[in-house]
């Protein structure tokens, strides 16, 4: 079993070592032993484990209130189970409904570039058409902040 400072566990585990330390301070984490001689944190293999899952989770865009609540249920084994389902449900479909959002943003940057080389091409009808249906996107891209969010 191997002991790693904070600059060897955050890279390995794919996050910054501030990060660390604000998962921590946070009651995220648990506070790692320390080296008896340095003071300076160190991390066994199983805080490395830990720090990876954090990591992931990170990546997925799950909330800190959401990181904990995995974090517990993990511990539970199998009477976490549905809840770890549940929660990791909720955040398919918010990665659902940001996905939804994003091509939204697409579609309207899309639209623009094609107003913008009518505008060039001196196609005013298509402008004009086009400019409206841009219009219309931007809307929905406002009402998008709040409703995919």
């Amino acid at each position: 079993m191997a002991d790693y400072p904070i600059r060897e566990a955050a890279r390995l585990a794919g996050l910054a070592a501030t990060a660390i330390r604000y998962y921590e301070s946070i009651g995220l984490l648990d506070p790692p032993k320390r080296d008896a001689s340095s003071g300076h944190r160190v991390y066994s293999d199983a805080d490395l484990m830990t720090l990876e899952a954090v990591a992931c989770l990170h990546a997925t865009g799950l909330s800190i209130p959401d990181m904990r609540n995995y974090l517990q249920n993990s511990r539970r084994g199998i009477d976490g189970a549905a809840l770890q389902i549940e929660l990791l449900n909720a955040q398919a479909e918010q990665l659902e409904r940001e996905s939804e959002y994003l091509e939204l943003r697409r579609r309207y940057v899309d639209l623009k570039t094609r107003f913008w080389q009518a505008t060039l091409a001196g196609d005013d009808s298509l402008a004009t058409r086009l400019a409206g249906e841009a219009s219309a996107m931007a809307t929905r891209l406002s009402e998008g902040t709040r409703r995919f969010k």
